[in-house]
């Protein structure tokens, strides 16, 4: 069992702490330089044919639609997020509180929620871990990463058991 209960709110750890974690969970190992060495796993890359933007009205007819900038149904995407949302509320789960941009008039506070700890740790890498989260007291944006959840196509609406879908209202 991880350090926490199902119970209990996500985890909010350091970069040093996920490390630890990741290693326990045997999400990947210490290489022989110190680094942390993990696995993509069975979803390698992303496909192209899984990836879709919430057709909803604030950004409709600003979207260049077509094989790129592929339209999901806001009602499924809804309907998935709680499904999502339900799943990782029953996982062992990690908080990362980071920005998108790092001036202060621009930045996008988000919280990116993920059932392993080696995700936790790659969304500090690959977005900004401030000193101070969300100063200005933004909205602040959410991402959940569910490594093991698998979609239902035909009642998700997807083109595989996993997807990345945005939604920007």
């Amino acid at each position: 069992m991880n350090s926490q209960s199902n119970t209990t709110e996500a985890l909010d750890l350091t970069t040093e702490q996920l490390i630890q974690e990741a290693v326990k969970n045997n999400e990947g190992v210490i290489a022989s330089n110190g680094a942390f060495s993990t696995s993509t796993g069975k979803r390698t890359g992303r496909s192209p044919n899984d990836r879709f933007i919430v057709d909803e009205e604030s950004t409709s007819s600003l979207i260049d639609w077509g094989e790129i900038n592929k339209p999901f149904d806001a009602e499924k995407f809804n309907r998935l997020w709680d499904k999502v949302e339900a799943y990782l509320a029953e996982k062992n789960r990690y908080l990362s509180k980071v920005h998108v941009g790092a001036h202060n008039d621009h930045y996008i506070p988000v919280n990116v929620i993920t059932e392993s700890a080696a995700h936790s740790m790659f969304s500090k890498l690959i977005f900004i871990d401030p000193i101070e989260f969300n100063p200005q007291a933004k909205k602040e944006w959410r991402i959940m990463s569910a490594l093991n959840y698998e979609c239902s196509p035909e009642e998700d609406g997807t083109n595989s058991n996993g997807c990345v879908i945005i939604n920007f209202a």
